[in-house]
């Protein structure tokens, strides 16, 4: 049997018991668990819209200069991918 045509069978069968949307949703209504792997060079570490922390520390605009970034700089360039300028 193809893995495709496995895959395929498997999806019917579980789309009767359980949704997507019970899933995605907050599990509501079943029992389960949903693990999302993921993969990082563990000397780089982490990395925001490919950049680094200590990359983050240098170019988002801090409360104080060589500071810590603001949360609100972060979310932005999660959100959108831009970088905030100092003065926005």
């Amino acid at each position: 049997m193809k893995s495709s045509s496995l895959f395929a069978l498997l999806l019917s069968i579980l789309s009767y018991a359980i949704k997507l949307w019970q899933v995605l949703g907050g599990m509501r209504g079943m029992v389960g668990l949903l693990w999302e792997t993921s993969l990082h060079d563990p000397e780089e570490g982490i990395r925001f819209r490919g950049l680094s922390i200590p990359e983050c520390q240098k170019v988002l605009p801090g409360a104080k200069p060589g500071g810590e970034p603001l949360p609100e700089g972060l979310l932005r360039l999660l959100l959108t991918g831009k970088l905030d300028k100092v003065t926005e």
